[in-house]
């Protein structure tokens, strides 16, 4: 037997040059560097052609958009690597020289590619439309079948699935030229030490993290600049990391961030929240319930709550919005100035279904889905409606879309509402487009509910559509909109949805059910902007009241507020004494000192605003910044070398924490409601 040369140095080397450029890792490489490449071309394609939302950025935050981008981008290449090396390494070498290994791995590379490619132009489109990158939106949407035809009317997709196409077998061609399998003589280096390197490199490039927690979107938040944290990110990494969140969100926040302990959560909590007019009910699976007593009359008045989609403050005159388009709301700029005007209010979140756990149920909601559409909640949640249905009130909820819109129909009726009134039920029917029929049938149809009702009082809940892609509305109702930016129908849209309410108020004032009823105007979300960090500026709604017969005129309220609050507020004009557990207060009977708001951007960020209008933006995972927030639309970054000012921005930091803490583990509990323990 002959004897063991041994290894020198150069023979090491020479050893693991071949290995690196043999085929077990020349084709996993190859790989790579084309999703790299895909990513970081996409990202350079958003940032040439949509340089104006990026007109404030310096040269050097763009080098660290894309540095920090890279190692997003490596994230997703690494994980769609992981199956070839696996392949290449872990398969018995016989396997590997078959043709139809080679077959199926040109085959898995070129519809992968082709699978980033189409992601890449999708993302773009999605970016172009929301300032953001591939997020719940996506989710939100498959189920709904008239969300394809909109994207079928909208934009080019014989042209995307066939140049998709295209470069599919384009990526064939290319990986059909690259050698799969080469004989060679057995290595332990190869067989052993290869390995050894190769998988760990692999699960650090799919962590992107060497600390305890792997890499999140939060390290995208380094500027104050939303657009650019959204293009430092990929539409691959933001839609995994929705799907994720679904999952986390279910299991715990613990995920996304440090959480305060259960006690000291639930005890911030209801510091903030508690007035001296309350009484605690001392439940320690819910210590958010309490009776609340007015310390004024009940009264039986009707409300009506309009939802109008997407109206943020940009659109909104009486809130200093669009300067170009003064008379976009004339309508709502009379009920403003006639009625009680709540100036800094603030959406729990970005989508519908946050909106009607915020405006109804006076929730915080959750990162990831919904309790809205959780089946957990149904039957088993607190709405505005189980109070008035206590009270012996009509409850109703009136929409001209779907009844499957949100999962609405199931947890409205399964908490506190018993009529509804959806698409199929409309008598009245001018013009439909895919989502539903326009807001002018929503406000006609709702009128004539209200004319024809057998008994009063009642609570409706309406919620507008009209402001909504494809901004479809019918013809010579209002003046179209003049825009040379390209958002003519959009803002047109605004206007339409502005006549359809004046027109509503009208026939309203000649009713006999007016003077008796409390109208409510709030927006779900903002709408038709971007660019913004999460923050006030990209959250603030109109809130307004409108009952003169009940109120009186002209009352503007400065005092921060939530979607949370809208429901309590109500209920303090109503009067009398009522058990509850929201996370909100009357915004007209507590100090301007006390005002707060939390907002909410899915698994990626939240924002706290206290009545000072110091705002702390959280990114999840990333490092707490304060902001002194100026309306209408101005945030100020603050210093956070002054201790002071860090003091500040961990009280905060503390107080989100602790209600984001509690709303949780009232939901996993199944606890947010008024039922005795």
């Amino acid at each position: 037997m002959g004897k063991i040369k041994p290894l020198k140095s150069a023979n090491i080397a020479g050893i693991l040059g071949k290995a690196i450029t043999g085929f077990r890792i020349r084709t996993p490489l190859l790989y790579l560097l084309f999703v790299m490449l895909l990513l970081s071309l996409q990202r350079l394609v958003i940032l040439t052609s949509l340089r104006d939302r990026f007109t404030d950025a310096s040269a050097q935050d763009l080098i660290i958009c894309f540095v920090t981008g890279w190692r997003f981008d490596l994230v997703v290449a690494c994980y769609f690597t992981a199956p070839l090396l696996i392949a290449f390494f872990l398969m018995w070498p016989a396997l590997q020289a078959r043709q139809s290994f080679q077959k199926a791995v040109c085959c898995y590379c070129s519809l992968t590619l082709a699978l980033v490619l189409f992601s890449c132009i999708a993302d773009f489109y999605f970016f172009k439309e929301f300032g953001l990158r591939l997020d719940h939106k996506v989710l939100d949407y498959m189920g709904d079948a008239d969300i394809y035809k909109i994207i079928w009317d909208d934009f080019p997709v014989v042209t995307i699935f066939l140049g998709t196409a295209g470069m599919a077998a384009a990526f064939a061609w290319f990986f059909r030229g690259v050698k799969f399998f080469e004989k060679h003589e057995f290595s332990l280096v190869r067989a052993v030490a290869l390995p050894l390197l190769v998988f760990p490199l692999l699960f650090l490039g799919i962590r992107s993290s060497l600390g305890p927690k792997p890499i999140n979107s939060g390290l995208a938040y380094f500027s104050n600049s939303m657009a650019l944290s959204q293009l430092t990110l990929n539409g691959i990494y933001t839609l995994g990391e929705a799907v994720d969140s679904i999952v986390l969100r279910r299991e715990s926040l613990k995920g996304l961030v440090d959480m305060l302990p259960e006690k000291e959560a639930f005890a911030l909590t209801l510091q903030a929240l508690a007035r001296p007019e309350d009484e605690l009910l001392n439940d320690p699976n819910n210590p958010l319930r309490r009776i609340t007593d007015s310390e004024r009359p009940e009264n039986r008045y009707n409300v009506i709550i309009v939802i109008m989609e997407s109206l943020s403050w940009h659109y909104f005159s009486a809130m200093d919005g669009l300067k170009k388009n003064k008379n976009l709301t004339p309508n709502l700029d009379e009920l403003a100035a006639d009625g009680v005007m709540m100036d800094r209010c603030f959406a729990v979140g970005h989508r519908t279904r946050f909106a009607l756990s915020g405006i109804l149920c006076g929730f915080l909601d959750l990162p990831g889905e919904s309790v809205v559409t959780c089946s957990e909640t149904e039957g088993n949640f607190f709405t505005i409606g189980h109070v008035l249905e206590e009270r012996g009130y009509e409850t109703m909820f009136i929409y001209g879309g779907d009844p499957l819109f949100d999962h609405s129909r199931a947890f409205l009726r399964s908490n506190g509402f018993k009529r509804f009134v959806y698409e199929d039920d409309f008598s009245s029917r001018t013009f439909r487009t895919h989502l539903g029929f326009c807001d002018e049938d929503l406000f006609n149809q709702a009128h004539k509910e209200f004319v024809a009702m057998d008994r009063e009082p009642f609570l409706a809940v309406l919620l507008t559509l009209s402001f909504h892609r494809p901004y479809l509305i019918p013809e010579g109702r209002c003046e179209p909109v003049m825009s040379g930016k390209g958002k003519s129908d959009q803002l047109t849209s605004v206007r339409y949805m502005d006549w359809a309410i004046g027109h509503f108020m009208q026939k309203a004032r000649k009713a006999d059910y007016f003077d008796r009823t409390i109208f409510v105007f709030v927006t779900d979300h903002t709408g038709g902007k971007s660019g913004h960090l999460i923050s006030p500026s990209s959250y603030r709604i109109p809130f307004l009241i409108y009952a003169p017969a009940i109120l009186g005129t002209g009352r503007r309220v400065k005092t921060v507020c939530s979607q949370t609050d809208v429901a309590p507020t109500i209920m303090s004009i109503l009067g009398g004494r009522y058990t509850h557990c929201f996370f909100g207060s009357s915004v007209l009977d507590r100090p301007p000192e006390t005002g707060m708001a939390m907002m909410q951007h899915g698994a990626r960020a939240m924002a706290f605003i206290d009545g000072n209008e110091e705002v702390a933006v959280i990114p999840f995972g990333g490092e707490t910044k304060l902001y002194q927030y100026k309306a209408p639309g101005e945030i100020i970054p603050m210093c956070l070398q002054d201790p002071e000012v860090i003091a500040r921005r961990d009280r905060l930091r503390r107080q989100a924490l602790a209600m984001l803490g509690t709303a949780e583990a009232l939901f996993l509990r199944g606890t947010y409601n008024i039922k005795q323990p």
